[in-house]
C-alpha cells in the first residue's frame, strides 16, 4: 500500500512540510502492429461480488494520457444483452460515463465539457444518484457534466476491467492509471474535492474496491473486500510523485492563521493575514509547484491557472502556512 503522508515538522511554530514520494502507476498500452500485446487488468465479479453494483455509485481514478485516437478505457463493466453495467472513460479527451441497462438499446451517457490535456495527471470521477436521477462527471474535483438517467443500477457481468473496453476488452491508446476507487454511494462535489488526495486506510465507509498498483506483480484490492484481480498480458508500470491530502485538523489549524477569499475563485484571491508575506507557492494536486509569487500586496492573480484544486504555501517571517482553494 502506498505510504503517502504529510510530515508535520513543528506545529508549535506553525510550520508544515510536504513529504512526497514516487509511487507505481499502471501503464496500459494498446497492441502495436503485432509487435506487442495489449495489456489491461481484470477483476472477477461473479454472483455475490459487491462490485455487482445496485443503487448509487462513484467511480474515480487518476489518469495521464500520452496517446489516444478516440476512447481511453478506465473503469468498465458491461457485456451484451440486458446485463447492465457502468463505465468511466475518456472519449476524445473528455470524460465520459455510462449507466447501462442494455449496451445496444438502453444506455445513458454524460460527457464532460473540458478537454483533458495529454502528458498530465488528472483526477477523473463519475457518480450515479438514483434519487435525483443524475449521472455526473468531475475533472480534478470540479463538476464537468451532468445528464439525466432513468436507468436503475444493475451489474450482472462477470468481470470489471481497468484499461479495457467492457464488452470486448479492446485497448485503445496509452494511459497511466493510478488510485482506482469504487464506492457504493454518489459522492458530492465537496466530497470528491476533499478525497482527490485523501490518504485512505482501506476501511472507509462505502469503499468497495481500491487499486493502488503497488503490490507488483499482483493486482490487490486495498479495501477489506478482497476484490483482487489479475493483469492480462505483460503489464508495465510507471511512477509519479504524489502526496496525501493535508489532515483536516492541520488545515483547520492553518486556516485560523490565514484566510483567503473568495474561495472558489476565477481570478483574484485576497489574503487575510497579519504578518508580512515573504513568498507564496501554489501547489497542484500532484505536488508540483505551478507558480511562485513574491507579493507586493495581499492580492493574488490566479486567473492563469486551469480549473482545479490547489494549495497555497504562504511563507512569512515566522511560519509557513497552507490553505486550500478552488480555481473555477
Amino acid at each position: 500500500m502506498k505510504k503517502l503522508f504529510l510530515s508535520i515538522l513543528s506545529i508549535t511554530i506553525f510550520s508544515l512540510g510536504v513529504n512526497s514520494q514516487n509511487v507505481n502507476t499502471f501503464n496500459v498500452n494498446q497492441e502495436f502492429g503485432g509487435m506487442s500485446l495489449a495489456n489491461y487488468a481484470a477483476i472477477q465479479t461473479n454472483v455475490g461480488s459487491n462490485l455487482r453494483l445496485t443503487g448509487d455509485w462513484t467511480l474515480e481514478a487518476w489518469v495521464n494520457i500520452s496517446y489516444s485516437t478516440g476512447q481511453t478505457h478506465v473503469i468498465e463493466s458491461y457485456s451484451t444483452g440486458n446485463t447492465g453495467g457502468f463505465v468511466l472513460r475518456v472519449a476524445n479527451n473528455k470524460i465520459e460515463a455510462h449507466q447501462i441497462e442494455n449496451q445496444s438499446t438502453n444506455i445513458s451517457t454524460v460527457t464532460g465539457v473540458t478537454t483533458i490535456p495529454t502528458f498530465e495527471w488528472h483526477h477523473i470521477a463519475a457518480t450515479l444518484n438514483e434519487t435525483t436521477n443524475e449521472l455526473k462527471v468531475f475533472l480534478n474535483g470540479v463538476l464537468d457534466g451532468t445528464s439525466t438517467t432513468l436507468i436503475n443500477t444493475q451489474n450482472n457481468n462477470n468481470n470489471l476491467y481497468i484499461g479495457a473496453k467492457g464488452d470486448d476488452q479492446y485497448v485503445n491508446g496509452i494511459v497511466d492509471i493510478d488510485n482506482v476507487r469504487i464506492w457504493n454511494f454518489a459522492k458530492t462535489e465537496i466530497q470528491i474535492q476533499a478525497d482527490t488526495l485523501a490518504c485512505l486506510t482501506g476501511n472507509e465507509t462505502g469503499l468497495l474496491a481500491w487499486y493502488d498498483f503497488e503490490n507488483i506483480p499482483f493486482l490487490t484490492d486495498q479495501s477489506p473486500n478482497g476484490n483482487n484481480g489479475s493483469y492480462i498480458n505483460v503489464p508495465s508500470f510507471g511512477n509519479r510523485t504524489y502526496f496525501c491530502n493535508f489532515p483536516t485538523s492541520i488545515l483547520a489549524h492553518n486556516e485560523q492563521n490565514l484566510s483567503i477569499y473568495p474561495n472558489p475563485t476565477n481570478s483574484k484571491l485576497a489574503l487575510n493575514i497579519t504578518e508580512k508575506v515573504k513568498s507564496i507557492n501554489i501547489i497542484d494536486l500532484t505536488g508540483k509547484t505551478v507558480k511562485t509569487i513574491t507579493p507586493s500586496n495581499n492580492t493574488l492573480d490566479v486567473s492563469d491557472l486551469v480549473q482545479g484544486i490547489y494549495f497555497l504555501q504562504v511563507q512569512t517571517e515566522s511560519r509557513i502556512t497552507y490553505n486550500k482553494f478552488i480555481k473555477e
